[in-house]
């Protein structure tokens, strides 16, 4: 198979049974690491796409779940040659033709052309997936796509709001977008993947009942390409909730996702919950920043269904010096900013006040999406 270009894996499985998972299993180095799964048919047959790795030979082998649900069922290996592409320049291949793998399937994973704001793109990927993997291998250089929310229409299976969602890219392990994403508007994205093996898609709403019901994700005609492009539309600066914390005191939640009053979400929260507490309530956490950071920007608001009369503040200290204290009540929230030139060791303190009568059990303080740059 040529660098760029797609390797088909087709099987069958016996006995049949329709729905079972099967998974494409990559031999990289002494691991075998998920590349793709999939589901038999109800004939037991199967197949999985897979980007071409970087030329040389690559080792594979299908897996499949035993009665008791553990994947021991295995075929033998089987070697992929890679070669460099015939045909010099660009070598381009539309991310719709790769099997996914790591799905976290909640309401399907389609592949179709989306309208949106009367613009028809082909090869789009729609799903309301809470996460999804794609293996790349070594070959792939960068992604050329867009995020978007499908328009909600009355042949979705399942009622559905327009809702807005937060949404995650993340490159290897590294995270390189965060966003909320609201209907309508169309968010151009490349990145670069050089060195990295994996593409993260993850995507959180608030629907009723805190399930899944809002607006599908569209990624909009993903091209992968084995040419590196320039980056465009990722984060600058560190998500906080990419540091993990030295030290923590007090019922404080890390990497959270809050909603608003202004029904906006914020990813990689800190949130110290009430409890309904009739006293101030105060947590802590440290990070240690080894003064590679200049400034802390975040939301700090009030979380929960409390009552107008719920208070709090988030106190930020860097290297024990007091830098900012951010006075929260139930009203529009801010982006507030904190200078952290230098700062070695920061610590972030959340406080409520004791809850207010007639106040809700549920509420809290939080510190929306906090970044440093």
């Amino acid at each position: 198979v040529e660098t760029g270009r797609v390797a088909t894996f087709t099987g069958t499985g016996a006995p049949a049974r329709r729905g079972r998972p099967v998974q494409l299993w990559e031999l990289r180095g002494p691991r075998w690491v998920v590349a793709a799964d999939t589901t038999q048919s109800s004939a037991g047959t199967f197949t999985m796409r897979q980007l071409a790795a970087a030329p040389g030979r690559h080792t594979y082998r299908v897996v499949t779940q035993a009665g008791d649900g553990r994947f021991v069922v295995r075929s033998r290996s089987r070697d992929v040659t890679t070669v460099p592409a015939s045909t010099p320049g660009a070598r381009s291949t539309y991310l719709a033709g790769v099997t996914p793998a790591g799905r976290i399937t909640f309401d399907g994973y389609r592949v179709q052309p989306v309208t949106i704001a009367g613009h028809t793109y082909a090869n789009s990927i729609v799903t309301v997936d809470s996460r999804l993997i794609w293996q790349l291998g070594s070959g792939v250089q960068s992604i050329s796509t867009a995020l978007a929310l499908r328009p909600v229409t009355t042949s979705d299976p399942l009622p559905r709001y327009e809702g807005p969602r937060l949404v995650e890219v993340r490159v290897g392990a590294a995270l390189r977008l965060r966003r909320f994403i609201t209907p309508g508007p169309v968010v151009p994205l490349t990145l670069d993947l050089r060195g990295r093996h994996t593409l993260t898609l993850r995507s959180v709403d608030r629907g009723p009942y805190d399930l899944d019901f809002g607006a599908a994700v569209v990624l909009v005609s993903p091209v992968v390409s084995t040419v590196a492009r320039t980056e465009r539309g990722v984060d600058t600066g560190a998500a906080l909730s990419e540091l993990r914390p030295v030290a923590t005191s007090g019922p404080v939640r890390t990497d959270q996702v809050l909603g608003s009053t202004q029904s906006r979400l914020f990813g990689g929260s800190l949130e110290l919950d009430s409890y309904a507490s009739p006293t101030s309530l105060t947590a802590t956490v440290d990070y240690d920043l080894g003064g590679s950071f200049s400034t802390l920007t975040g939301v700090a608001m009030i979380t929960g269904d409390a009552s107008p009369l719920a208070t709090g503040r988030i106190r930020v200290y860097g290297d024990g010096m007091l830098l900012a204290t951010l006075e929260r009540d139930d009203v529009d929230q801010r982006v507030a900013t904190v200078d952290v030139t230098g700062v070695q060791r920061l610590r972030v303190e959340l406080v409520t006040d004791p809850t207010p009568q007639m106040a809700t059990f549920a509420w809290g303080i939080g510190f929306g999406d906090p970044r440093l740059t």
